[in-house]
């Protein structure tokens, strides 16, 4: 059986036990409130959660100004929960009643303390209709970098933005087309990327498209044949040969030792391939072929070498045809000439022979020569 003072100390036992259990504990909070977007008209909660003894009463702050002394009751009005959140049914815009956007912290206060919340906004979401930038046709050369342009319409929370080609979204793991701000980089470009591109921008309030622009991915000129180097003789004809490719199909033009070449004399063929006739010494030089279109250049020389009608007598002779033999009977003082074809030979050969008497050597001299017509 317990004494009396045995009983005494358990009484003061249980007494400071109890003080103990209910000493008062400020105010903490547990869940921070975080910034949320919503959509106008639709509801949202701005969560916030406090612990302490005794339980504290939550209030809220509206721009640093208690919730109900700005915004006061009605049927807008936000409630709090009763684990500390403030809800709204609706959220409200301001064009036809007070605004919910702002910055809102959450208040918990009990007999121990006060305790605040770090701040968090309530945005209303929006995205205009009209676009900052919109895409625009581009031309690009293959293997070079085509850049589409875009600038989404202003909203918030910010639009995502999403590229569609012929209608179909761009893979993100394709290497050859990258995103940075919105811009569509296409790099190197190939054949296969010509289409129609769009620009997306979507965010909780909706998608908006811009217009269509068109890639156009073109091939660079490229020689399928180039001119080679020609020799001929005068008066015969030459040929210089080029033929391009490219996308568009380029335009190919002649010149001559870099400078046009003069009316007249040239003849530039469907197939581009130049034709001199009647060739003379002054045509000799370097001649180039040019293929040129929207997206590039290229150039290809060659020479045209022109060679004296004959160079020797034994050219005569010899190259240009075989001489028959022939009797001819020199008249002293007389000069005699034999027009003929040559075999071989394209135009007509005069020969002219003459036989003179040299007084200072009393011997006979002959000379032998020759033009053509």
């Amino acid at each position: 059986m317990m004494d009396q003072t045995g009983l005494l100390k358990l009484l003061g036992f249980l007494l400071c036990g109890t003080r103990a259990q209910t000493e008062d504990i400020a105010p903490s909070i547990v869940h921070q409130p975080s910034d949320v977007v919503a959509k106008l008209g639709d509801p949202a909660t701005l969560s916030c959660r406090v612990d302490g003894s005794p339980k504290p009463t939550i209030e809220w702050l509206r721009n640093g100004q208690p919730l109900g002394t700005e915004m006061g009751a009605g049927p807008g009005q936000p409630l709090v929960l009763s684990e500390g959140s403030l809800f709204f049914l609706r959220v409200g815009g301001g064009k036809r009643g007070q605004s919910h956007e702002g910055v809102y912290a959450c208040v918990a206060r009990n007999s121990a303390g006060v305790a605040i919340s770090r701040n968090a906004s309530l945005f209303i979401a929006v995205l205009k209709d009209e676009f900052r930038a919109e895409p625009s046709d581009v031309e690009a050369a293959e293997g070079e970098a085509a850049v589409l342009n875009c600038e989404p319409p202003l909203g918030h929370p910010e639009p995502n933005v999403l590229w569609k080609k012929d209608g179909i979204p761009i893979n993100n793991t394709d290497p050859h087309y990258t995103k940075l701000s919105g811009k569509l980089i296409v790099e190197p470009a190939e054949k296969s990327h010509s289409g129609s591109y769009v620009c997306e921008a979507r965010n909780i309030m909706g998608v908006r498209q811009s217009r269509p622009a068109r890639l156009s991915v073109l091939a660079k000129p490229a020689f399928v044949l180039r001119p080679e180097n020609v020799s001929v003789r005068t008066g015969e004809s030459a040929h210089f040969h080029c033929q391009a490719k490219g996308d568009p199909p380029p335009a190919v033009a002649w010149s001559r030792d870099r400078s046009p070449l003069p009316n007249g004399r040239y003849l530039i063929n469907p197939d581009q391939t130049l034709q001199l006739h009647y060739v003379t010494a002054q045509d000799a030089g370097q001649y180039t072929c040019t293929a040129a279109n929207h997206v590039g250049v290229v150039r290809a020389t060659a020479t045209l070498q022109v060679q004296g009608q004959f160079n020797s007598l034994y050219e005569l002779f010899f190259q240009c045809f075989v001489l028959d033999l022939m009797l001819l009977e020199i008249l002293q003082h007389q000069t005699e000439s034999i027009s003929f074809y040559p075999n071989g030979c394209r135009q007509p050969v005069i020969l002219l022979l003459v036989s003179l008497n040299c007084s200072t050597n009393q011997e006979s001299a002959r000379r032998m020569t020759f033009r053509s017509q």
